[in-house]
C-alpha cells in the first residue's frame, strides 16, 4: 500500500462545507446565547484572538490527510498548511500541539509515521516554533496529522494602514494544488508530473508574513480549503472593501492547467465551495458554472492573499521577490465602506 493510500481522502477533503459550518455555529449560538459563534463563516477567520495580561495571542488548529506519496513531504506540507493561518494573521508561531491519527493495522512507531513526524518537527523548528506535546489516536479509519498552534502578532495593529481605493490585491503561490493531489491519489500522475505544485506546497509563508507586516499590510488571509473566491470574499468582508480582480492574471500551476475542467478532477470540497459562493451571492453569476475550477480549488498549504497600501507596493514586491517568493498583483481596491467582488 502506498503512503498516500493510508487515507481515503487527501488534504482538506474531509473539511465541513461552509454551509454546514454556518449551520453548526448558528445552532450553537442559538442554543447557548453566546454571540461568539455568530457570523464566523462569513468572515472565515484565520485565527482566534485573545489577550493574556495585555499580550495579544493568536491560535489556530488544522488537520489534513495525505495528498502526496511521501511521508517526509507530507509532514512538511502539514506544517506549512497549519502555520499559514498564523502567518495570514501577520503573526509568528511560538509553539504547537500535535494531533496524530494512525490507521488500523499500522503501528504508531511504523517507519512511515516516524519519517512523517520527524519531517514535521524539522519544519516547525525551521519556522522557529516548538512542538511541546500532543495526542496520538490509534486504530483510526484514516491517517491524519495536524497541529494546534499558538503565536503572537509580528507588529502592533495601530502600525498598519486602513485600506484605500487603489490599494493592490496581491497573491503569493499559484492555484490548483488539489487537482494535482487528486491525480496523485488516483495514480494518474507521478510526483514529477506536478513538481511545481509540490514545490509550492513545500514553501513556507513565513518570509511573506514578515514582509507584509513590515510594509504596513493590515488585511491578509491564506488560500485554504474554502478556495480562492470564498477566501477573497471573506477578506473583503473583514476589510469592508470592494475589489476588482483581473481574472486573466490569476496564477495557476502550469502542470495542472491541462486538467482544470475535467469533471472527474472536481473534488468534493471544490463543489462545496462553488455552492457556497453561489448561495451567498459571492459570484453573482460570473463564476457560477465553475468554469475555472482552480478558482474554487481547495488549496493545501496555499499562498497568502493580501491588501497592500499603494505606497508600500513596490518595496513589498521587491522584498518578496528578493526572497524568491512568487507574487502576483491580481487586482485593486475599488471602493471602501462596502463589500463585493468584480472579475474583469
Amino acid at each position: 500500500m502506498r503512503f498516500i493510500d493510508l487515507s481515503s481522502d487527501g488534504g482538506c477533503s474531509q473539511k465541513a462545507s461552509p454551509a454546514e459550518l454556518n449551520a453548526l455555529l448558528s445552532g450553537v449560538a442559538s442554543a447557548t446565547g453566546l454571540p461568539d459563534f455568530q457570523g464566523m463563516p462569513d468572515k472565515l477567520p484565520d485565527v482566534g484572538l485573545f489577550n493574556v495580561e495585555g499580550i495579544q495571542i493568536v491560535s489556530s488548529l488544522d488537520i489534513i490527510y495525505p495528498m502526496v506519496d511521501s511521508p517526509a513531504f507530507f509532514g512538511r506540507i502539514v506544517v506549512n498548511h497549519v502555520l499559514n493561518d498564523i502567518y495570514a494573521a501577520l503573526s509568528r508561531p511560538l509553539f504547537a500541539l500535535c494531533i496524530l491519527g494512525v490507521p488500523k493495522g499500522i503501528a504508531a512507531n511504523d517507519p512511515m509515521i516516524v519519517e512523517m513526524l520527524s519531517a514535521a518537527a524539522s519544519g516547525m523548528t525551521a519556522d522557529f516554533a516548538s512542538i511541546v506535546g500532543g495526542q496520538t489516536l490509534a486504530h483510526q479509519a484514516n491517517l491524519s496529522l495536524g497541529f494546534s498552534v499558538v503565536g503572537c502578532p509580528l507588529t502592533k495593529t495601530h502600525e498598519a494602514a486602513a485600506p484605500a481605493i487603489g490599494d493592490s490585491i496581491l497573491l503569493t503561490k499559484r492555484l490548483g494544488s488539489s487537482i494535482a493531489s487528486l491525480r496523485w491519489k488516483l495514480g494518474e500522475a507521478s510526483t514529477q508530473e506536478h513538481e511545481d505544485v509540490l514545490i509550492g506546497m513545500l514553501q513556507s509563508n513565513r518570509l511573506t508574513a514578515i514582509a507584509a507586516a513590515g510594509n504596513r499590510v493590515k488585511y491578509c488571509t491564506d488560500i485554504s480549503g474554502f478556495g480562492f473566491v470564498n477566501n477573497l470574499h471573506a477578506l473583503t468582508v473583514r476589510a469592508c472593501v470592494a475589489v476588482q480582480i483581473q481574472a486573466r492574471t490569476l496564477p495557476i500551476y502550469e502542470s495542472v492547467k491541462p486538467f482544470i475542467n475535467e469533471d472527474m478532477l472536481c473534488t468534493r470540497q471544490m463543489l462545496h465551495n462553488v455552492d457556497f459562493s453561489n448561495d451567498s451571492g459571492v459570484a453573482r453569476g460570473t463564476l457560477s458554472d465553475a468554469g475555472n475550477a482552480a478558482w474554487y480549488d481547495a488549496q493545501t498549504a496555499g499562498g497568502l492573499l493580501l491588501i497592500c497600501p499603494r505606497q508600500f507596493e513596490l518595496p513589498l514586491l521587491e522584498e518578496l521577490r528578493g526572497n524568491d517568493i512568487e507574487v502576483c498583483k491580481i487586482g485593486i481596491v475599488s471602493d471602501v465602506d462596502s463589500q463585493g467582488l468584480a472579475f474583469i
